[in-house]
């Protein structure tokens, strides 16, 4: 009797706990409602909000973006340079360099060439 109680327990939490996205339609067969799956899969950490980052290298830059850092930081070293890719499509360019002192700096540009603000 005691693992027929406990069974029932477990099963019930687990459809408790069910995503809400899966609803049963008048004919028993299980639907899924959209707007409620795509609430339940954010939650989970399955949907993508999150900017796409890529180390590039420097020949992967577009020329204009390239062009617009070195007149604007002229004589530094770049060390690394990552892509960053939004859910909306917009493109930056962030780039790690080293100055003439060897300090370590980053600056973000946009696809344009025009440099960021931190953000």
């Amino acid at each position: 009797m005691y693992k027929v109680l406990l069974a029932s327990v477990v099963i019930l939490g687990l459809t408790a706990f069910e995503c809400p996205a899966k609803e049963k339609s008048e004919s028993g067969e299980c639907k899924v409602d959209s707007e409620k799956k795509e609430a339940c899969e954010h939650e989970k950490g399955q949907k993508k909000d999150e900017t796409r980052e890529e180390k590039v290298s420097a020949d992967q830059v577009p020329a204009g973006v390239m062009a617009a850092f070195k007149k604007a930081f002229p004589d530094v070293t770049i060390e690394k340079i990552k892509k960053e890719t939004y859910t909306d499509g917009t493109v930056h360019y962030e780039f790690e360099y080293k100055d003439k002192d060897g300090k370590k700096h980053e600056v973000e540009l946009n696809s344009d060439g025009e440099v960021l603000e931190d953000h």
